[in-house]
């Protein structure tokens, strides 16, 4: 049996300009139905729009986007890639081009010193070798997990 999917109810003769007005509601009639889809719809637009937000304030903030390039990386200095991927070193140059104000250089730094925190087991002598194995001078990319950032001129 097909359920109607709008209802037209009269408001109660109390409400203020009652008289022949009338609305219509949808999922009123099948509220126990209604409520389960609505709730899903709901649930799924909440989970979109804060994966947006998250994904958006990310990866379109200097830090994401050099947390990005940087990802490339992070197999080697963890010790896991046995040799320098090239893709590593130009994701330092494009960090580095990124960098291009000591303010961007100090935050980027901060950005992938918590990120390599956050990874694990780093090898300090591979991270603090980068740069040069890479042949990039750059002072951007943390030589250690305990490096303090803010000393970047």
């Amino acid at each position: 049996m097909a359920v109607p999917m709008f209802r037209t109810f009269k408001h109660p003769p109390s409400f203020p300009s009652s008289k022949n007005f009338s609305i219509v509601f949808s999922c009123i009639a099948t509220l126990p139905y209604c409520q389960k889809s609505m709730a899903r719809l709901l649930l799924l637009l909440a989970l979109l729009s804060m994966a947006s937000m998250l994904v958006s304030a990310d990866t379109h903030s200097d830090c994401g986007l050099a947390e990005t390039a940087f990802g490339m990386c992070i197999p080697y200095v963890m010790g896991n890639d046995p040799q320098l991927d090239p893709k590593c070193c130009n994701a330092v140059q494009s960090v580095n081009d990124l960098a291009s104000t000591q303010k961007l250089r100090r935050d980027i730094c901060d950005c992938l010193r918590k990120m390599l925190v956050h990874a694990g087991k780093i090898n300090s002598g591979r991270l603090a070798g980068l740069p040069g194995k890479c042949r990039i001078n750059t002072n951007v990319i943390p030589p250690s997990l305990t490096f303090d950032c803010s000393t970047i001129a």
